[in-house]
């Protein structure tokens, strides 16, 4: 499967799905350590961009060290 095309609306969506469903990235939620909960939200996101789950979560890996990055660079 080649890599998807993601558009800026699309990476928007993919950003408030996710933090629709803060047990993915909030560690002090009680639903965090939760595989079944979190595999299945990563489903259905998935389903929703018509992609794999490892698409998707490769595309918020790259976001969240994006991210990262850019902090850094504002506090050097």
């Amino acid at each position: 499967m080649s890599a998807r095309q993601w558009t800026d609306d699309d990476i928007f969506e993919l950003i408030n799905l996710y933090e629709e469903k803060e047990f993915l990235w909030n560690v002090n939620h009680k639903l965090y350590r939760n595989c079944d909960k979190k595999t299945s939200a990563f489903e259905e996101i998935a389903t929703k961009f018509n992609c794999d789950v490892n698409e998707v979560q490769r595309k918020i890996h790259k976001l969240r060290n994006q991210v990262c990055i850019l902090i850094v660079k504002l506090y050097i």
